[in-house]
């Protein structure tokens, strides 16, 4: 007969099942921190960070103005250097045409080209360059500032027949016949097929019309 077997021991204390985790223990990244005794204690923001950040913010807006007042006095002094050079490029083409074209005597033809011959031969130039490159811009004759009552004013072009009248006599070929002549050059019809210029072209159209009308007319020149 087998021996009795031995009563079975009693459960050890690792055995017993081990008590849940009380509510509100903080866990791993909590943001609260918990004194020794466990007591929770609130994170503080580092004293002095908002005047920091404050200063930081002070310090970059100085900057930005400063990078700003800096490309805005670059970009005034390239302005500045472009106007420079232009009206010396001016100066020197003017002194030029008027080396190839000695002064005149008396002659009423040519008292207007010594006049306004440069700013006549200027133009004329871009009225070749527009013909001939469709993407040249439309020629404008120069622009004296008249201050003359009676005027005739082109918007688009921002000049008025006196303007015009001006630009013209600096021709030397001034006569009803060739103002006849030069008004067709301009007639809207020919720009038919180039609509971005059409307006321009019939506005000078009728500036020339206007100067032709006016032929024999006292102009007062300035």
């Amino acid at each position: 007969m087998p021996p009795p077997r031995p009563p079975p021991e009693p459960a050890s204390n690792d055995a017993r099942p081990k008590p849940s985790k009380k509510a509100g223990k903080p866990t791993i990244g909590s943001a609260s921190k918990f004194s020794k005794d466990g007591d929770s204690v609130s994170k503080k923001k580092p004293k002095g960070s908002k005047k920091k950040r404050k200063r930081a913010k002070e310090r970059g807006d100085k900057r930005a103005r400063k990078e700003r007042r800096a490309k805005q006095q670059r970009e005034e002094a390239e302005a500045r250097k472009e106007q420079t050079r232009r009206e010396e490029e001016q100066r020197r083409e003017e002194q030029k045409w008027h080396a190839q074209n000695p002064k005149p005597g008396i002659s009423s033809q040519q008292g207007d080209r010594e006049k306004y011959g440069f700013q006549y031969h200027r133009w004329a130039k871009a009225c070749e360059t527009f013909f001939e490159d469709k993407e040249a811009p439309f020629p404008r004759p120069h622009r004296y500032g008249c201050k003359q009552k009676r005027c005739i004013r082109g918007d688009k072009l921002n000049i008025c027949h006196h303007d015009v009248e001006k630009t013209l006599r600096g021709s030397g070929m001034y006569s009803e016949k060739w103002l006849r002549k030069e008004r067709l050059r301009w007639h809207p019809d020919k720009f038919s097929g180039r609509p971005e210029v059409r307006d321009e072209a019939q506005e000078l159209f009728q500036l020339i019309e206007r100067v032709r009308e006016g032929e024999g007319e006292s102009v007062k020149f300035e």
